[in-house]
């Protein structure tokens, strides 16, 4: 096809050579994961919410992993 790196197998190409993303991907590729890691709902960090995370108190970072106390993983 001739969209941007054929919408990295997650979305569709229009005759306009436009992605459009299936599920919780997006980019102009759809090659970014709009919630990484599932936001950490397994280990209770966040949830993904209307395609972004939405971290629970003392998370942050893309896909809730990042905690207030880890001085290493948060500079």
């Amino acid at each position: 096809t001739n969209c941007p790196n054929n919408c990295s197998d997650h979305g569709m190409c229009s005759p306009l050579h436009k992605c459009y993303c299936q599920g919780t991907w997006g980019g102009r590729d759809c090659g970014l994961e709009l919630c990484p890691e599932g936001c950490g709902k397994d280990f209770g960090r966040g949830e993904c919410k209307m395609h972004r995370c939405l971290c629970k108190r003392g998370f942050s970072g893309q896909s809730c992993s990042l905690h207030r106390t880890n001085q290493t993983g948060n500079k």
